[in-house]
């Protein structure tokens, strides 16, 4: 991803933290391996921001790759790669 990219991306996480929504009829998240997602965050001052990408990889409760971007129409994307591991409560992620 670009510059422009990871500074859209760093602004866009802290906005709002938990009042932030992603109402269900804006998500399209079904994981699996070459599958796009999308998704709208509605900001608490009635901002969107809309997020694509895929999903690269999926293991069932192993591992889970992707990319997003908030630039649709750009090529960059940022990987995000979540390792779940099993502890005695249930699964911790990295």
């Amino acid at each position: 991803m670009g510059m422009k990219g990871q500074r859209s991306l760093d602004r866009a996480l802290p906005v709002g933290g938990k009042d932030v929504q992603v109402p269900a009829d804006r998500l399209d998240y079904e994981p699996a391996a070459g599958r796009s997602w999308s998704a709208t965050m509605v900001l608490p001052n009635g901002n969107t921001m809309d997020w694509t990408g895929e999903f690269l990889e999926v293991v069932p409760d192993k591992r889970l790759v992707l990319t997003m971007t908030d630039q649709p129409g750009e090529p960059g994307r940022l990987t995000i790669t979540v390792e779940l591991s099993p502890t005695a409560s249930g699964r911790t992620c990295t």
